[in-house]
């Protein structure tokens, strides 16, 4: 739904239906979309036919909703955030481009860091002050270097 507006609705099949929200200000959303693509962005979202005649995108959306409520490994939250918000983006914004690859940043510092920590909850900020990497750089490189996003491979 579209920030701030008013919706009521019923099952969308007999089975019935759960009502999954994220409320995430908009600030926070131009924040992820310039981390996502390396630059400001000029243009409000509309959020009004995201899931409403995609069944596929309401199911990613559902995983990775429940993965954000119950994962009690904070690194896991936040790389399925930026994956929900990725995925959404990409849907909203037909013209939203990743940034060029960057550089490698410093993954095999990453990696040693949070094979120290195991029983630690590292944050995606952490290893981002590691590898020297925006949010979506780290994860990205991570699983270009090791096959695994971050908080798989800390497990």
């Amino acid at each position: 739904m579209r920030p701030g507006d008013v919706h009521h609705g019923g099952a969308g099949s007999e089975v019935g239906w759960r009502q999954r929200m994220l409320y995430i200000p908009e600030p926070e959303i131009g924040a992820f979309l310039e981390d996502m693509t390396g630059h400001t962005p000029t243009e409000t979202l509309d959020f009004g036919a995201a899931f409403h005649a995609r069944p596929d995108l309401a199911r990613r959306f559902s995983i990775l909703h429940e993965t954000l409520h119950l994962s009690v490994q904070r690194l896991s939250r936040e790389v399925a955030l930026d994956t929900l918000i990725g995925m959404l983006l990409r849907e909203l914004m037909p013209q939203f481009s990743a940034p060029e690859r960057q550089g490698k940043g410093r993954i095999a510092d990453a990696m040693d860091y949070l094979d120290s920590c195991v029983e630690q909850d590292v944050s995606l900020e952490d290893l981002c002050r590691i590898t020297g990497l925006r949010r979506r750089q780290t994860i990205d490189a991570f699983r270009h270097a090791t096959g695994l996003p971050p908080h798989a491979w800390h497990l």
